[in-house]
Parts: C-alpha cells; sequence; structure tokens
C-alpha cells in the first residue's frame, strides 16, 4: 500500500506543491519586474548625470579653443609681420647670417594649434533581463 500511494505521489503534485509553483512563479516574475524597473531607473539616472555634466565639459572645452584661436589669431599677426619685415629687406641682408637666423626664426612661428573636439560618451544601457519562466510554468504538473 505504501508502494501504491508512492508510486502515485511522485506520479503528479499535489494541490500544496501546485499552490507552491504558481507562488514561485509570482515571485519569479515580480522580481524580474523589479529588477527591470531598477534598471530603467539607472539607465535613465545615469544617462541625466552624464548629460548634466557634459554640459560643464563642454563648456570649457569652448574655453580651451577660444584661447586656442586666441593664439593662432596672434601667431597668424606675427606671421604676417615677420614676411612684411623680411620682404621688405634688401636681398643682400636676407642671405646674410643675421637674414638667415631671422628667416630661422620665422620659421619657428610656423605653428597651429588645432582645436580639440570631443564627444559625450555614452554609457552602454543594461538591457531588460528576461527570466525563462515558460520551462518553470510549463512543467507537467504529472506524469
Amino acid at each position: 500500500m505504501i508502494y501504491k500511494n508512492m508510486a502515485r505521489r511522485f506520479r503528479s503534485l499535489n494541490s500544496t506543491e501546485e499552490d507552491n509553483k504558481d507562488e514561485l512563479l509570482r515571485q519569479l516574475r515580480l522580481k524580474n519586474e523589479a529588477l527591470n524597473d531598477a534598471i530603467a531607473k539607472f539607465d535613465s539616472q545615469v544617462e541625466a548625470a552624464i548629460n548634466e555634466f557634459w554640459v560643464d565639459v563642454e563648456s570649457h572645452v569652448d574655453q580651451l579653443n577660444k584661447a586656442i584661436e586666441n593664439i593662432n589669431g596672434f601667431v597668424v599677426k606675427i606671421k604676417e609681420e615677420q614676411e612684411k619685415y623680411y620682404y621688405n629687406c634688401e636681398d643682400r641682408w636676407r642671405e646674410s647670417e643675421s637674414g638667415k637666423a631671422y628667416q630661422l626664426w620665422r620659421d619657428a612661428w610656423d605653428v597651429d594649434i588645432e582645436e580639440i573636439y570631443l564627444t559625450c560618451p555614452s554609457i552602454e544601457q543594461i538591457d531588460e533581463v528576461e527570466i525563462d519562466t515558460e520551462s518553470f510554468e510549463g512543467l507537467p504538473h504529472e506524469s
């Protein structure tokens, strides 16, 4: 008799076990939903923080590029004056040691500082997590 009851017992879930299975499945779905809500909140807040702080970075990039523009403008002005002076001098002077030294000095001013360009970094957003509830849910209740 015990063997017969055990055989039937292992051939199907009883109502308590079915209720437990349903509750476990419900809890799994709730926890999965809560996790996905937390992920969505995290992604949103990280993106908002990046955008908020990026404004400050952009402002400093603009200020730096303005300083670079001022330097490059100054260099161009000096170069123009150097060229004007150099070509207003006689050929004899340009070929002299003084003229050659001047030309080296003038050539040293051949600089152009490049402005910088940055793009806002992006964080790879976390995808929603999907739990395979169907495998558990689809388990048969009996053999």
